[in-house]
């Protein structure tokens, strides 16, 4: 889920790129709200396993790194939420301990 969100994302980016000639278009328009309205799903994705989380805060930081005005506190502050939870759950401990045979 993750992933796609973040390939969808950026595929938007690359078409208002090609398009900007057009900003003042309804189309441009209709497609700068969806980037924005995925960017904001983003933000509020609830990763699934610690893949999850690294690719969210790499896609994070590239974000930082790109812009200066693209809300980088809100970002940054996005950063370290997915850190603590993903050292978190480095942390916890593995309930099932490897066995032979059945399993038992």
């Amino acid at each position: 889920m993750v992933t796609c969100q973040l390939a969808r994302f950026r595929h938007l980016q690359r078409r208002l790129l090609e398009r900007i000639d057009e900003y003042d278009t309804p189309e441009f328009q209709a497609l700068d709200r969806e980037a924005a309205d995925t960017f904001e799903a983003i933000l509020q994705l609830s990763p699934a396993n610690a893949d999850d989380i690294r690719a969210l805060i790499s896609f994070l930081l590239d974000m930082i790194a790109g812009s200066e005005e693209c809300g980088s506190g809100r970002l940054i502050e996005r950063v370290r939420e997915l850190t603590g939870f993903l050292a978190a759950c480095a942390e916890i401990p593995h309930r099932f301990e490897h066995g032979t045979g059945a399993g038992i």
